[in-house]
C-alpha cells in the first residue's frame, strides 16, 4: 500500500538499502491507524453498553437474527428494509459466528469503519506525508459525530463507507498506472458492484467515482475505456436486486418520510460540523460556509496552479510533499464526492426528498482529503528551505518540532472516540416503568413505531404491547411524513414473522378483542395534528413528523368510548 518507489532506474547497492530503511521505517509508521482503530473499537464496545437497540437496528435484527437463510432473503424482499442485500448477506454470516447481541452486530459496522480508516490512511500516504495523513484521518475519523454514532449501529454504514474508501484506494492506483492491469479491472468491477449493493446511494458515490476518473483522463489527456467500463460493469450485479427494490420502494411510495432540507442542511453536513436534519445556529452556519468555501477555493486554486504551470519546480521537493499527479487526482476525487450532496438537495428541492446525513456518509472521505491537502502545505511548503551544510541537523530539527507540536495533537484524536463513548448517558430500559401506572392486566397501545418495537423487543412485560394497523389512519395527511412507511414496515414485520405479527393488528379486531386497554402517551399527544403543509413543500418540523392518528379518529370521536388519564405517560381507554 505504499508509494510505489522508482527503482527501475540504475541504483547502487548502497541507495538500495537506503530504499529499503526507508519502506521499513514506513511500516513502522502503521502504528497510527492500528491505534486508531483500536479506538474506534473501544468506543464501540462502550457505547453499545449503555444503549439499546434503535428502531433502524432492529430492522436489522429481525433479518439477521432469523435462523433460516431462505426465510432472511424473503423477509428482504418485503418491505421491512429499503436497501440492497449485501450487508444483511455478510451480516448473516457473521452472526451464525458470533450471534445476534447488539455488541456483535454494531460490531460489523465498527469493523467496516476500521476497515475505511486503514484503507484511506494508507491512501493518502502514498500522496501525503506521514504527519498530514494522519492528521487529515484521524480528525474526521475520531472526531465526526456522524462517523462516531454510526461506529457503533447495526446498519449497513460502516460496510459502505469501507467499500467507498476500498474504490478510493484502487482509483489512486489506476491513476499511477500508465496501463490498467486485468487484475485492476477485476477488482474495480468488484468494487463498485459491492458499493452499489450496499446502499441505495452506492449508485451515486459509484458514478462520482466514475466521473472522477473520466475528468483526471482528460486533464491527463488519456483516454482508458476500459476502466470505464469496469466501473460500470459493477453496476450490472444491481439487475437481480431491482425486483426487491420496486416492492421495497411501495413502502415511500405515498410519501417519503424525509422533510425537503434547507440551505443550512447541505452546509452543516458538509462542514460535519452537526446532523444535517437539524437546524442549527445561523452564525456557526455562516462560519462553516466560509470555512468550506476557502479551504474549496485555495485547493483549487491550487490545482489549476499546477496545471498552468506543469511539472516544473517539483522535481526537487523535499520527502513527504506530495506529486503533483497524485495530488491532482486525489482532490478531483474529493470534489466528486463533496457533489454527491449538493446533488443530493437539488435532487431533494425538485423532485423527493432524500437528503439524509447518514447516507452521505462517504462524502467524509472528500474531508479527509482536503484536509491532507491543507496539513501538507503547513507542514512541508511553510517551512525554511534545508541549508546545503547542515542537512542533518535540519531533519533532525524538523523532527523534533513536529514531534512536539503534533504527537499531542494526534493522541487527542486517538482518544476522542473513546471519551465520546464515556460522556454517552445511560439508556434506561424501554418500558421499565409503565407498569407503575396500575391495570397491569390491559394491553397497552403505542402509536409510535420506533416506541414499540423497542418495548416489544426489551420491555420485562412485552407481551402487553400492540401496535394498530390502520391505513386510512396511516396515509391521513395529519399523519405526518412518517405515517404510511412505518404503516408498511410493520405491515411487513407481521407478514414475515407471526410471534411479532400477533402484537402488530388491525384496529377492528382489537377494538373487538379488548373493551379496556391503555395508550402510551398523553391525551395532547395522541390528538396532535401534525402541522405540516406536505402537499406545498413546506419543511416539517421533526416534532411533528409523526402524529399518529387511529387514537383521535377511531376512539375518541366515538361517544362509545369514555377515555381517561393517568398520570402524564399513559390513557386507560374503556367502552361504555
Amino acid at each position: 500500500m505504499h508509494a510505489k518507489l522508482d527503482l527501475e532506474t540504475k541504483t547502487s547497492p548502497r541507495s538500495k538499502m537506503s530504499l529499503e530503511k526507508k519502506l521499513m521505517l514506513r511500516n513502522w509508521e502503521y502504528v497510527v491507524p492500528a491505534f486508531g482503530i483500536v479506538s474506534l473499537v473501544i468506543s464501540c464496545v462502550v457505547f453499545s453498553a449503555k444503549k439499546y437497540f434503535e428502531n433502524d437496528e432492529l430492522l436489522s435484527y429481525y433479518l439477521l437474527s432469523d435462523k433460516s437463510f431462505f426465510h432472511m432473503l424473503s423477509a428482504f424482499h418485503d418491505k421491512i428494509n429499503a436497501a440492497p442485500p449485501l450487508y444483511f448477506l455478510v451480516a448473516w454470516i457473521w452472526t451464525r459466528i458470533f450471534g445476534a447481541s447488539e455488541l456483535s452486530l454494531r460490531l460489523t459496522s465498527c469493523l467496516g469503519m476500521s476497515a475505511a480508516l486503514w484503507l484511506l490512511w494508507a491512501t493518502l500516504r502514498r500522496t501525503y506525508g506521514f504527519w498530514p495523513t494522519s492528521i487529515a484521518v484521524l480528525s474526521v475519523f475520531c472526531t465526526s459525530g456522524i462517523v462516531l454514532w454510526q461506529n457503533a449501529e447495526a446498519r449497513m454504514y460502516g460496510l459502505f463507507i469501507a467499500f467507498c474508501a476500498l474504490g478510493l484506494l484502487l482509483y489512486d492506483t489506476a491513476c499511477r498506472k500508465s496501463r490498467v492491469s486485468r487484475a485492476l479491472l477485476i477488482g474495480t468491477a468488484c468494487t463498485h458492484a459491492a458499493i452499489v449493493n450496499t446502499h441505495l446511494f452506492g449508485l451515486i458515490y459509484s458514478a462520482a467515482l466514475l466521473l472522477a476518473v473520466i475528468l483526471r483522463d482528460r486533464c491527463f489527456k488519456a483516454v482508458r475505456i476500459q476502466l470505464y467500463l469496469s466501473i460500470a460493469f459493477g453496476w450490472l450485479s444491481l439487475i437481480p436486486y431491482m425486483p426487491s427494490f420496486l416492492n421495497q420502494s411501495a413502502a415511500a411510495s405515498v410519501r417519503t418520510w424525509l422533510p425537503k432540507p434547507l440551505i443550512g442542511d447541505l452546509v452543516q453536513f458538509m462542514t460535519l460540523s452537526s446532523p444535517s436534519l437539524v437546524s442549527g445556529d445561523s452564525l456557526q452556519t455562516l462560519v462553516n460556509l466560509f470555512a468550506l468555501v476557502l479551504l474549496v477555493i485555495t485547493s483549487g486554486a491550487q490545482f489549476l496552479l499546477w496545471q498552468t504551470e506543469g511539472r516544473d519546480g517539483y522535481e526537487n521537493r523535499e520527502e513527504g510533499q506530495p506529486r503533483p499527479d497524485s495530488e491532482a487526482a486525489l482532490l478531483i476525487a474529493a470534489y466528486a464526492f463533496l457533489a454527491v450532496p449538493v446533488f443530493v438537495w437539488v435532487f431533494s428541492q425538485g423532485q423527493k426528498p432524500i437528503f439524509c446525513d447518514r447516507y452521505m456518509l462517504p462524502t467524509a472521505l472528500s474531508w479527509s482529503i482536503l484536509l491532507a491537502y491543507v496539513a501538507s502545505r503547513l507542514l512541508y511548503q511553510r517551512l525554511p528551505k534545508m541549508s546545503e551544510g547542515e542537512p542533518l541537523n535540519y531533519r533532525l530539527r524538523m523532527a523534533a518540532v513536529k514531534s512536539i507540536f503534533l504527537m499531542p495533537l494526534i493522541s487527542l484524536f486517538l482518544a476522542q472516540p473513546v471519551l465520546w463513548a464515556m460522556r454517552a448517558p445511560q439508556q434506561t430500559t424501554p418500558g421499565l416503568y409503565h407498569d407503575k401506572v396500575g391495570y397491569n392486566d390491559l394491553p397497552i397501545v403505542i402509536q409510535h413505531s420506533h416506541v414499540f418495537l423497542r418495548c416489544l423487543h426489551y420491555s420485562p412485560a412485552r407481551n402487553r404491547y400492540f401496535f394498530i394497523l390502520d391505513p386510512e389512519a396511516a396515509a391521513d395527511e395529519a399523519s405526518g411524513l412518517f405515517g404510511p412507511q412505518e404503516f408498511n414496515n410493520l405491515e411487513a414485520i407481521a407478514r414475515n414473522y407471526p410471534n411479532l405479527g400477533k402484537h402488530i393488528v388491525s384496529g377492528d379486531e382489537f377494538l373487538r378483542m379488548h373493551d379496556r386497554f391503555l395508550v402510551l402517551g398523553s391525551l395532547e399527544s395522541n390528538s396532535k395534528v401534525c402541522s405540516c403543509d406536505i402537499k406545498g413543500g413546506v419543511r416539517t418540523k421533526w416534532e411533528d413528523l409523526s402524529c399518529p392518528q387511529w387514537l383521535r379518529l377511531r376512539v375518541l370521536t366515538d361517544p362509545h368510548y369514555r377515555v381517561q388519564r393517568l398520570g402524564k405517560v399513559m390513557l386507560l381507554v374503556e367502552r361504555l
